[in-house]
């Protein structure tokens, strides 16, 4: 039996590539962990973890991330700073006393940072609790404008309120409003089937740089159009890679796997192996 059992949950989850990145990350760390997946709707995550407590963690993707943090708070769990300023957790850790987190907003702001975007001018599509790990990190990365597009006008007012209290410029529009040339960088976080070409006007050049958090196969990319046009595709994949390092790190350490937090070279090492594995996927 593997030292620790561990999995992704969420609805849909078949897409989740998350197993066979972290399968590898355990490999190249020499932990004998067992990652695997589950589908779980919002209204059966308190009775799942309860059926599961003898399990070291989970990840947690849509629809779950708030309900997660609802439920730290009615059981006395601990919460993340990070978890707590936006609202929604990613990652349970379990322990004498379970913590939940959010490492949304660290992959974010990593895969940025390793695209070298120019986060000045930001534009969020979506308003979910991944949008707000956007607009956060985005924020954290010095945007002084950030534009919520989103289908529900008064969700995005909502994130906008929030932008705006972390120091941003900001507004809203409908979906179909965006002019992708108007924006430095444009960060997605809906799912793929609800932009089409046609439902944008997209411009003939631009430079903007276009970070899509889906990455299920199938329906159309605003990044690989950005990429078509001279801009600059962000893939999902690698904020999925950085927040993943993120919480193997606080699966290891709450097990005593590790001392602490990875130093430079395995996190090099780390990204190698999971970027590696992506592309085989």
């Amino acid at each position: 039996m593997a030292d620790a059992r561990l999995a992704v949950l969420g609805s849909p989850i078949d897409h989740s590539q998350s197993p066979a990145l972290h399968v590898a990350a355990y490999r190249t760390l020499g932990l004998d962990w067992e990652y695997g997946r589950f589908e779980v709707a919002e209204a059966e995550l308190a009775s799942f973890l309860d059926a599961h407590d003898d399990w070291a963690g989970f990840s947690l993707t849509m629809p779950l991330k708030t309900e997660l943090v609802r439920l730290a708070d009615e059981r006395g769990w601990a919460v993340d700073d990070t978890a707590r300023l936006t609202g929604g957790a990613n990652t349970w850790v379990n322990g004498p006393v379970p913590g939940v987190y959010n490492t949304d907003v660290h992959g974010i702001e990593q895969a940025l940072r390793e695209a070298g975007a120019n986060v000045s001018r930001c534009a969020v599509l979506g308003s979910g609790a991944t949008a707000k790990s956007a607009v956060l990190a985005a924020a954290r990365l010095g945007a002084q404008h950030i534009e919520i597009f989103a289908r529900s006008q008064h969700k995005a007012r909502t994130l906008a309120d929030f932008a705006q209290s972390l120091g941003a410029r900001t507004g809203t529009a409908a979906l179909g409003q965006l002019q992708l040339d108007d924006w430095s960088t444009v960060l997605s976080t809906l799912p793929s089937q609800v932009l089409t070409e046609d439902s944008l006007r997209l411009p003939a050049h631009c430079t903007t740089a276009v970070f899509e958090a889906g990455y299920a196969p199938g329906g159309f990319s605003l990044a690989t159009a950005a990429a078509e046009r001279g801009g600059t595709a962000i893939p999902g994949q690698r904020m999925l890679i950085h927040q993943a390092i993120r919480q193997i790190e606080l699966f290891g350490i709450a097990r005593a796997a590790l001392t602490g937090t990875f130093d430079a070279e395995t996190v090099t090492s780390l990204e190698k192996t999971m970027t590696k594995e992506a592309q085989a996927l």
